[in-house]
């Protein structure tokens, strides 16, 4: 067996991250390093367990973090790399990959942009392109991968149909971050938790159904989310960090504004085809709100098979309930929410329906709480249902299985404890490294 050495590319691709430095606004004008360790030890976007089991491995292991702006340029003017403002992303990038001259390049998640067959042209000393697709891509972002490892299985089936290769690589819970954190307590603050995203708006989203099942669990349980709400008509998030005091009366109102508005929605399907909604739209006289409304119609036309189901208005949780959806957390903080909780509360989206293994998963088994999840037909290679985590099928059956647990506690707690020996001995980074490692000496 040889080892070799990889680099580990990291980021969003695309989104500039501050948070780091909002935290700490000193952050800025220290080094490279202090930079790098401070956002890698906080833990709020990234996880660094990946590279100290690799170093385990006794392969040399190295993660940039590409999209963090002020530390990529911050390595750049230590080094003495110029680039064009325009182009920091990629030059810096080219740079680093120079200055380590690794045999593998390692993608943690799938790019935005086909960056395989940019670094494969300049960097052609590098043996081997290996990517991670948590999420479904398109083909012109994965094929160039020398492997692809797929983070479900609905994401290989497709991947598959496209030609492609690709290698089944579930999700894993870092314990070697959670580890360092030195997380322990034995408070039970919560119930019932979730974090994580969902979408509200006018058009249709790949997690409707989370959207439809939350609202229900708000209404028939304590429930208190640390949600990312995203806004799929404007493509924004809401999580600003602005508090919400929001009245009866102004409930109220924003109910009002989604009937009045889903009625405009009724009455446009059924008087108007997609040709006469852009007429309508086109004319000077059509009130600008009304225009915005008709183009959200239009792209559900274009986008869904069934667009009069689709277009659904959904109001942001955060509004309605302002006491109990927070603001997402991160890293530490997020660990420490999950620990307290009593039962934790987990959905996968409408587009890998049937089949489970998202990070939540083992995020929540694998620090110690009860997982309340849905189910799959592939539930059981990943844990056993209702010994080592709880699942549900329908709303009413969560609700049941809810009351339930919190009605047995040493019921709920002997689950926990199971789903986390599950967790620790078959889903940890380790667990995925050895896979990883393994298809790529077989390459090299």
């Amino acid at each position: 067996m040889s080892n070799y050495r990889i680099l580990r590319l990291n980021g969003l691709y695309g989104g500039k991250d501050f948070s780091s430095y909002n935290n700490d606004l000193e952050l800025a004008n220290k080094s490279y390093s202090e930079q790098f360790n401070h956002i890698v030890n906080e833990g709020t976007i990234y996880s660094y367990g990946f590279i100290e089991a690799m170093n385990s491995l006794g392969n040399e292991s190295k993660e940039l973090l590409l999209d963090v702006e002020i530390l990529q340029k911050t390595w750049a003017k230590e080094n003495g790399i110029k680039f064009h403002p325009a182009k920091w992303e990629i030059e810096i990038l080219l740079n680093q990959i120079n200055d380590f001259k690794p045999d593998v390049v390692y993608f943690a998640n799938r790019p935005d942009i086909n960056l395989t067959e940019i670094l494969k042209d300049k960097c052609p000393w590098v043996k081997l392109f290996v990517m991670f697709s948590g999420a479904h891509g398109t083909y012109e972002n994965v094929h160039d991968a020398d492997i692809l490892f797929a983070g479900g299985p609905k994401i290989a089936a497709e991947y598959r149909d496209w030609g492609l290769s690709p290698i089944l690589l579930y999700h894993s819970f870092d314990n070697i971050f959670f580890e360092n954190q030195n997380i322990s307590t034995n408070d039970l603050n919560y119930d019932l938790t979730f974090y994580g995203y969902v979408p509200f708006g006018l058009r249709k989203s790949t997690h409707d159904n989370r959207y439809f099942v939350i609202s229900e669990l708000l209404k028939r349980t304590n429930i208190e989310l640390w949600s990312n709400e995203y806004n799929v008509a404007t493509g924004q998030y809401e999580n600003d960090g602005k508090k919400y005091n929001v009245s009866p009366k102004t409930i109220n109102k924003i109910s009002l504004k989604s009937k009045l508005r889903n009625i405009i929605v009724d009455i446009f399907f059924k008087l108007f085809d997609y040709h006469s909604l852009i007429k309508l739209k086109s004319y000077d006289l059509t009130p600008r709100k009304v225009k915005n409304i008709i183009q959200e119609i239009l792209d559900t036309m274009k986008y869904n098979s069934n667009p009069t189901s689709a277009v659904i208005k959904k109001t942001a949780l955060r509004y309605i309930y302002p006491s109990r959806v927070h603001m997402p957390v991160y890293g530490k903080k997020m660990y420490e929410i999950l620990n307290q909780s009593k039962i934790v509360f987990n959905i996968h989206g409408d587009r890998i329906r049937n089949v489970v293994g998202n990070l939540r998963m083992f995020e929540v088994t694998g620090v110690g709480s009860c997982l309340l999840t849905d189910t799959g037909s592939n539930m059981s290679d990943l844990f056993e249902e209702d010994k080592e985590v709880v699942t549900y099928r329908t709303v009413d059956e969560a609700v049941e299985k809810v009351n339930y647990l919190l009605e047995h506690p040493a019921e709920a707690e002997q689950i926990a404890k199971a789903g986390q020996a599950r967790a620790l001995k078959d889903h940890t980074i380790m667990n995925r490294c050895l896979q990883i490692d393994e298809v790529i000496q077989k390459l090299l």
